[in-house]
C-alpha cells in the first residue's frame, strides 16, 4: 500500500514539474527558432525529427507532398546520424543536418524546442518544424491524435488524401538466417524490445512461442546487444536493411510497438502489435494501421490482460492461415 501511495505521489510531482517547466520550455524553444531563422536559407522548409528511428520515418512520411505543394523550396531534414543510412533514399531530401553537427547551444536549443508544447503550431508558416506530433498539446488532445493524421492534417496542412512516404532500403543479401529459402514461408521474427518504450511482459510472448511451435514455425527473436533471444528462439540480429528483406518473404511478425515497425511495416508482412504502455492512448497516437499497407495488422494492449490478447493473437493466426 505505501509503494503504490509513493508512486501516485511520484506521478503527481512529476506531471506537476513537467507543467512548470512548460513555459520555460516554450521561452528557449522560441529563442532558438528565432536564431534558426537567421542561419536557414530564404525557401527553405527544415523538418525536425528526435533521434528515434519510429519518429525520424513519421517525420518524413509526407516528405514527398510537402516537395509536390513547394516545388520551389528545398527541404532540410535535422536528424540523428545514425539514421542516415535510409535517408539518402528520400529523393525530396535537399540536405540533411546531424544532431553531432550542431554545437552545443544549438542542440539544447532544439531539444527546447521539440519539448515545448506550441512551437511551430502554425505549421509551414514557421518553416521549421517539429514533426513529432506527440509533443503537441493540441495534437495528443484531439479526438483523433493518430501522428500521420495530425501530421498531414495540422502540422504540415498538406490535405487528407496526401500519399505516404515510405522508407526506402537498398537491396541487401539475406545472411542472418541459415536455409532461408527453405524454410521463409514458416518463419516468425519476435521483437520483444523497444528503445523508447517499455518491453512487453514476456508472459504473453512465451505463450505465443508454444503456440507457434506446435504449428512447426522456426522463430527468431530480433535482440540486439545484451538482449536475450526468448527461450526456444534462435537470435536474429542484423541490420534493418536485412530486416526489411527478411520481412518481405515471412508471413508474421509479432512485436512490442517500436520504430522498428514503422521500418517494415512496407514489407507488406502480417504483423501482431503488442502495447504495453501505462498511457491507453498511444495505441490511437502511432497505431500501425494508419500506414494502409497490405498486411494484415492486428493490435493489441497488455492492459486488456493477457489472456484477452493471447485470445485475439489465436484469432489473428487462423486468419492468416485461412487467407
Amino acid at each position: 500500500m505505501c509503494s503504490q501511495r509513493l508512486a501516485f505521489i511520484k506521478r503527481k510531482w512529476n506531471s506537476l514539474f513537467r507543467r512548470v517547466k512548460r513555459p520555460i520550455h516554450y521561452l528557449n524553444g522560441m529563442k532558438w527558432l528565432s536564431e534558426m531563422r537567421k542561419e536557414i536559407p530564404t525557401n527553405t522548409i527544415c523538418l525536425i525529427c528526435t533521434n528515434l528511428l519510429g519518429d525520424t520515418i513519421y517525420g518524413l512520411a509526407y516528405v514527398d507532398e510537402v516537395k509536390r505543394k513547394y516545388p520551389d523550396h528545398k527541404i532540410w531534414v535535422i536528424c540523428a546520424k545514425k539514421n542516415a543510412y535510409f535517408l539518402k533514399n528520400y529523393k525530396s531530401v535537399d540536405r540533411m543536418v546531424y544532431f553531432s553537427d550542431l554545437s552545443e547551444s544549438n542542440r539544447k536549443g532544439l531539444v527546447e524546442f521539440i519539448w515545448s508544447s506550441k512551437a511551430s503550431e502554425t505549421g509551414l508558416k514557421e518553416n521549421i518544424i517539429n514533426t513529432t506530433t506527440c509533443f503537441y498539446r493540441q495534437c495528443y488532445n484531439a479526438e483523433n491524435p493518430d501522428s500521420l493524421y495530425q501530421l498531414r492534417t495540422h502540422i504540415l496542412d498538406i490535405g487528407e488524401d496526401s500519399r505516404i512516404t515510405y522508407p526506402v532500403f537498398d537491396d541487401v543479401e539475406i545472411t542472418a538466417i541459415t536455409d532461408f529459402e527453405q524454410d521463409k514461408h514458416r518463419i516468425a521474427v519476435l521483437n520483444p524490445y523497444s528503445n523508447s518504450l517499455a518491453g512487453a511482459r514476456l508472459e504473453l510472448f512465451e505463450k505465443i512461442v508454444e503456440v507457434l511451435k506446435k504449428r512447426g514455425c522456426r522463430l527468431f527473436t530480433n535482440a540486439i546487444g545484451d538482449q536475450e533471444p526468448l527461450a526456444e528462439t534462435e537470435r536474429l540480429n542484423c541490420s534493418i536493411e536485412e530486416l526489411f528483406a527478411i520481412c518481405r518473404h515471412i508471413p508474421l511478425v509479432v512485436s512490442i510497438r517500436s520504430g522498428v515497425l514503422d521500418a517494415v511495416v512496407s514489407s507488406n508482412v502480417n504483423m501482431f502489435v503488442i502495447y504495453d504502455q501505462v498511457d491507453s492512448k498511444w495505441l490511437k497516437i502511432f497505431t500501425v494501421e494508419s500506414w494502409k499497407c497490405k498486411g494484415r495488422i492486428r493490435e493489441v494492449q497488455t492492459s486488456e490482460g493477457i489472456e484477452t490478447c493471447y485470445g485475439r493473437f489465436e484469432e489473428f493466426l487462423k486468419e492468416i492461415e485461412e487467407a
